[in-house]
């Protein structure tokens, strides 16, 4: 990003073993679920015989540090609670570490940008093609009214749930039933006033039981049904009625499910909950949301098995059991995030994931083909913004995330703004990613990868970056950039040319899953 220091890479790395740490936050950790987890990491690391650094802000936090975290809405003192900023903003404060201090956050920090906001989860799941419940999102009823003018809802549509999309668990939660639009018009319009936020309208699956399943890097770990005690209640949750819980479920059959969900979305570790409609196991499920922030209940003694979960949440069991669920789980994140830092995949964006050959023609200065370019046309967001991915290229990291590659987009674009406006773009088009990168200039990728992986611990034989590498665009005469090569030779960093012609996405991924000729 050219708003940080000049000499982006040129970190000081820790060149000792790849330690790993717990993060305690100091606004959010002493809440009861944080601290539950928190406690869980630390054990779980104890049973590996690791003494876990600690760290409590990114100004203390070790370079190269893989760092487990658990930070909610309480984050700030819960200055953000239902507020459509509270995911992005932790999201960035778990990047601070990545970008400062090149550490590793487990889960992955990205991932929390969608953290209480079921709008942006929502605009997530449609782009990669996650099957979900039909949706609209209404800021206020003169919306509705042009909604159903427009035929985009109408009384076959009835009943539906109206949630809050920026509140935790089923707060918020209410429901419609109309057969005209003065119906929905007074329903919603109570519901808007109420809760003074858009209304998230969802269509009302016919369901007795929905599915809640723990996955950590696209392997299912935990799972069970939540049972409404009525089928006709609003939620399943714990939290807030007499729902039962049964742990007989069909891991085996929705871990292909799970495993392409992470793989489609890029959010490879997290807690989802997922509904066969009219309880048909043999239809398709469909999703309701996920998160990086998850609870994961035990089972209970044989003596609650029949009654609601709540009553044994209040018994004295409860909390031992539920640390060693969680100790379990925690262990197979810590698992992941060794697992994850041995094999990375760097990817260019310009002439690599997007198509910014015509960008670079429209800046040509006198005109394309030309001998310089306007950096105003070239670099500006609005004209970045209209790049087009190259053809599978979007599919191709799906497919690369969920064989267990960390993506860390790695990309040179020296404008102001490059990194919120590559953000966007990779965001808008769908691309699974872990980390992004924004460097000043081609020619500081190498020190950057090599840097990267000192501290991270993983030979370079497990890493590859793939990039056009390419200069010249606005001349008409594309050409190589071989001194950017000859220096990833010279490090010994290993690399893939990428061509739309020659060796585009389709090829490029076949090397590299498993089986293929650059397989790490």
């Amino acid at each position: 990003d050219p708003h940080l220091p000049h000499t982006l890479s040129q970190y000081t790395f820790s060149l000792g073993n790849p330690a790993i740490g717990v993060l305690l936050e100091q606004t959010s950790a002493g809440d009861p679920y944080n601290a539950a987890w928190l406690e869980a990491f630390m054990v779980a690391l104890e049973h590996r015989g690791v003494d876990a650094g600690v760290a409590t802000s990114v100004e203390d936090a070790v370079p190269g540090t893989m760092y487990l975290w658990r930070i909610n809405q309480v984050f700030l003192g819960g200055q953000l609670i239902g507020s459509p900023a509270c995911g992005n903003t932790i999201a960035n404060f778990l990047r601070s570490f990545e970008i400062s201090k090149g550490c590793l956050m487990v889960p992955d920090a990205l991932a929390m940008r969608y953290y209480q906001d079921k709008v942006a989860l929502l605009e997530a799941f449609l782009a990669a093609g996650v099957p979900v419940p039909r949706t609209w999102v209404f800021q206020d009823v003169a919306a509705v009214e042009r909604a159903w003018a427009a035929r985009q809802i109408g009384a076959g549509d009835s009943p539906v749930v109206v949630k809050n999309p920026y509140a935790a668990s089923s707060r918020g939660m209410g429901a419609c039933e109309f057969s005209r639009l003065e119906e929905l018009v007074l329903c919603l319009g109570t519901w808007l006033a109420e809760n003074k936020v858009p209304a998230l309208v969802q269509e009302r699956i016919r369901m007795s039981r929905e599915l809640r399943l723990t996955y950590v890097m696209g392997t299912i770990v935990h799972g069970y049904w939540r049972i409404k005690e009525k089928a006709s209640d609003l939620s399943a949750s714990t939290m807030f009625g007499n729902s039962r819980l049964d742990f007989d479920v069909p891991l085996r059959e929705m871990a292909p499910f799970v495993r392409d969900f992470a793989g489609r979305t890029g959010i490879l570790t997290g807690g989802m909950d997922v509904a066969f409609p009219d309880d048909d196991l043999t239809r398709a499920p469909v999703v309701f949301e996920v998160s990086p922030v998850f609870d994961a209940n035990p089972p209970p003694p044989p003596e609650y098995e029949r009654h609601p979960y709540a009553h044994f949440k209040q018994s004295e069991a409860f909390q031992s059991r539920r640390l060693a669920q969680y100790v379990a789980i925690a262990d197979r994140i810590v698992q992941a995030g060794l697992d994850a830092r041995q094999r990375i995949l760097y990817v260019d964006v310009d002439n690599t994931l997007a198509d910014a050959a015509p960008r670079l023609r429209r800046a040509a200065l006198p005109s394309y083909p030309g001998t310089a370019f306007d950096p105003v046309v070239a670099f500006d967001p609005r004209e970045v913004l209209q790049d087009q991915p190259l053809p599978d290229a979007r599919e191709a990291l799906v497919e690369l995330s969920a064989a267990g590659y960390l993506i860390t987009i790695l990309t040179a674009r020296p404008f102001a703004n490059a990194f919120e406006t590559t953000l966007q773009w990779l965001q808008h088009h769908g691309f699974p990613f872990q980390r992004l990168v924004v460097v000043q200039k081609a020619s500081e990728k190498p020190s950057w990868i090599e840097e990267d992986l000192v501290a991270s611990g993983i030979p370079a034989g497990k890493a590859i970056l793939v990039d056009d590498l390419t200069r010249g665009h606005h001349e008409g005469a594309v050409s190589l950039q071989h001194e950017v090569i000859g220096e990833l030779e010279l490090r010994q960093l290993r690399f893939e040319v990428f061509s739309s012609t020659d060796n585009n996405w389709r090829m490029v991924a076949g090397k590299l899953l498993p089986g293929g000729s650059l397989s790490a």
